[in-house]
């Protein structure tokens, strides 16, 4: 967790944001335990090691801090632990920032006399990842007059603006693609976060969201909505609550992201405790609630908050409803049992199904209808799973349910204990790796279609044959769960001959801006961009991860055989000598120059992102100049980057409608024929002869297209033109590798990783992000 605060603090730079700890040590049924001392220790060293690394400026208080709460004895639960769980957190904490001081926390390493400046908090769970800039952004968003929370006094609650955010929460890629469950359910994520995007209908049609637990919200508005709300011991899932007093909005262009069960069981815990938490709000449907010291209020919720809860004990009825409506279509209902049947799956699978009937017929603007239904399909396929599994898991899932709920009025209208039990995310346990036990058979799928079987086969006899597919299904439940909750192998599918063609053609034709761009002309810096229409138009300005970009694709050409060594090293000569005579600040290049006269563009400003890329870049361009000086590349390789220039002259020729495609003695199609050879001999040439070999047959092409210039309208082979110099270029490369023997290579190589090493060393981060 320290690890993960110091990467929240590093994507949210910002000076004003504080960063802190909260935590609790674990129930147990003492007091004190002896890890405590250990882990309280781990916790401190950890902020104290973080302010260490990340000063800050005389008289400003330190950016990371711990808020740690001791155990109090809690005779509903049985045990010790900390005061009302993280809802008890947050109030406590929201007491300590306006100035109360009678709280459980027993270790606080901030300035009580600073914490009343605070006046927004965002709450994270320990998986959860602040990307960057999102606080900011949050920040920024509550802070417009416009959703600034006002607290009615009379209705009791937040009646215009907000007093929580709740960003968009997205599953990480890395827990998405765990397991096989994950991959399923997850649905789809990866590169792409937008592909999980949704909006909330209560957010469009009432202008509310719902809280769930990771978000932003106003200390003053949020203690106001919820002060003396609660009873002890008796709210176990507080979000919703808190958003329907404090009033929540949803933020769908800042995104968190969380971690999703990896497994069925695990899923299955969280299913549990969740619908155990919306159960026991259910008394706030009414009109007369409960409140704090035994007291009963008038209901201030409005209605579409009521409506809210409300639909939550809806959805937590649905599964064991449907798993009753399917066995009541097989042992009693009248008429057909595969009609009753098809009834009740229709209505259960309608928030699949119908993503992908609406999705795949609702184009993107922009995309083509191809790429639509390559998407579209692989949409199919995982809804196709997210059913099965919904099926498969059924009686689990509405087992499960039943179970939390008939505990949950239990313990409230009876035991009155338990209430608050409570298993955080990052502690539920994976069972996946341990083999099969015999209790693990006794679970609700293989009971449930025991049950079933022995029904059907007293009463509807002819509904097995509809049943059967389900009660196989059950029947195999335990070894369908062990399979979906393992561990997924990442699939290693090798591109194939035309892929890895066409990537390589990518390749050749990026560095052939550089190729065309990085001159003296620029000082040999490579341009931001180059402008086709309306008119051509070169941008001679470059900033600092264009620099560390050029340095790689100079790494990246030579690797492919673009490029040949000396050249290589004579080009990064000359990118450097340019990089002397820019100007600085406290080691920093500035965001932008103009590569022509080198000066920075106005306004001046650094940039630690553009710093941070160009870091990374050099450090990277540093170990393959070191990797440079004891290997080279393979003629094997030589082969395949020349053949890549090659097909691109191929294809610029066979582009061109020539008005006389004859010259005396040479044609189009004796020249094509000589680059056809040349490929030819790539692939047949042993690698000691192929050089001598293409030489002289690629010299003579050029002749040739040398003379069917001179006979037609030059500009028609102007791009010929340029990859056939840029052919001999590459010929001239090998050979003058082959043939040169440079004395002073190794040291002109440890010069230029000494540049990259002076140039990382001399940014100056930390006072740049402190300025």
């Amino acid at each position: 967790m320290i690890e993960r605060l110091e990467i929240h603090s590093l994507a949210n730079p910002d000076p004003t944001f504080t960063f802190a700890l909260i935590g609790d040590y674990g129930d147990a049924l003492s007091e004190t335990t002896e890890r405590d001392f250990d882990i309280l220790q781990t916790a401190q060293e950890g902020i104290a090691e973080l302010n260490e690394r990340y000063p800050v400026r005389e008289g400003e208080h330190a950016k990371f801090h711990l808020f740690h709460r001791k155990r109090l004895w809690n005779p509903a639960e049985g045990k010790w632990m900390g005061w009302e769980r993280k809802r008890g957190k947050l109030l406590e904490f929201n007491h300590l920032l306006r100035g109360v001081e009678q709280t459980t926390f027993e270790v606080m390493t901030a300035d009580r006399a600073k914490l009343h400046e605070i006046k927004y908090v965002i709450t994270l769970d320990s998986d959860s990842v602040l990307p960057r800039d999102a606080a900011r952004k949050l920040v920024g968003t509550i802070i417009h007059p416009l959703n600034r929370a006002q607290y009615d006094s009379k209705s009791e609650r937040v009646t215009r603006g907000y007093g929580i955010l709740q960003p968009r929460v997205s599953i990480s890629a890395l827990s998405a693609t765990s397991t096989r469950f994950a991959r399923v359910y997850s649905g789809n994520v990866g590169i792409d976060p937008y592909t999980t995007a949704v909006s909330d209908v209560y957010q469009d049609l009432f202008g509310e969201g719902t809280f769930t637990g990771k978000g932003l919200y106003d200390v003053d508005a949020f203690e106001l909505a919820m002060r003396d709300r609660v009873p002890e011991n008796t709210v176990l899932s507080h979000d919703l609550f808190e958003s329907a007093y404090a009033r929540s909005a949803l933020v769908t262009d800042v995104e968190f992201f969380d971690d999703y069960p990896t497994d069925f069981e695990m899923y299955l815990q969280r299913l549990h405790r969740w619908t155990r938490g919306d159960w026991q709000i259910s008394g706030w449907l009414l009109p007369q609630v409960p409140a704090d010291q035994g007291k009963t209020l008038r209901n201030p919720l409005s209605m579409i908050s009521r409506w809210k809860i409300f639909d939550n004990l809806r959805r937590s009825l649905t599964a064991p409803v449907t798993m009753v409506a399917l066995l009541s279509s097989w042992s009693f209902f009248p008429g057909h049992p595969g009609a009753w049947t098809a009834l009740v799956l229709l209505g259960y699978l309608f928030p699949v199904y119908s993503t992908f009937f609406t999705g795949n017929w609702m184009k993107r603007r922009g995309a083509t209808w191809g790429g639509h239904f390559v998407g579209g399909y692989h949409n199919f396929r995982i809804q196709v799973g997210q059913i099965f599994l919904t099926l498969a898991f059924l009686p689990d899932q509405a087992w499960t349910q039943i179970d939390a709920i008939i505990r949950v009025h239990y313990r409230k209208w009876i035991s009155h204990q338990k209430l608050l039990e409570w298993t955080a995310f990052s502690e539920l346990k994976s069972r996946s790796h341990e083999p099969l036990r015999l209790r693990d058979y006794f679970t609700a799928g293989p009971i449930v279609t025991v049950v079933a079987a022995v029904a059907m086969s007293l009463t509807h006899t002819h509904a097995l044959i509809v049943a059967a597919p389900f009660l196989g299904v059950w029947a195999l439940n335990p070894l369908l769960r062990r399979y979906v909750s393992r561990r997924a192998k990442a699939k290693q599918a090798p591109l194939g001959v035309v892929e890895r063609s066409e990537f390589r053609g990518y390749a050749r034709l990026t560095w052939n801006f550089f190729e065309q761009f990085v001159t003296s002309e620029g000082n040999f810096l490579a341009p931001d961009n180059f402008q086709e229409d309306p008119h051509p138009i070169v941008a001679f300005r470059t900033s600092p991860t264009n620099m560390g970009l050029q340095l790689l694709s100079m790494a990246s050409a030579y690797d492919l055989g673009y490029i040949g060594r000396s050249r290589l090293v004579d080009l990064t000569e000359k990118v450097f000598e340019t990089l002397k005579k820019l100007h600085v600040y406290r080691g920093h290049f500035f965001n932008w120059y103009d590569t022509k006269t080198l000066e920075p563009l106005n306004p001046r400003y650094v940039s630690t992102v553009d710093s941070g890329n160009l870091a990374g870049h050099l450090v990277t361009f540093r170990q393959f100049l070191e990797e440079l000086l004891t290997q080279s590349v393979p003629i094997s390789k030589l082969k395949i980057g020349f053949e890549d220039t090659l097909v691109e002259l191929d294809r610029e020729l066979a582009r061109i409608r020539a008005p006389h495609p004859s010259s005396g003695t040479v044609s189009m199609r004796q020249l094509r024929a000589s680059i056809s050879e040349l490929i030819l001999m790539g692939h047949t040439r042993p690698d000691e002869l192929w050089l001598d070999s293409i030489a002289p047959i690629l010299r003579s092409a050029s002749d040739m297209l040398d003379a069917l210039i001179h006979d037609n309208p030059s500009e028609i082979f102007g791009d010929a033109e340029r990859w056939m110099r840029t052919a001999l270029l590459q010929l001239n490369d090998y050979e003058y590798d082959r043939a040169e023997a440079d004395d002073a290579y190794p040291q002109r190589l440890a010069a230029l990783r000494s540049e990259c090493t002076r140039y990382v060393q001399e940014m100056d981060f930390i006072d740049i992000w402190i300025s």
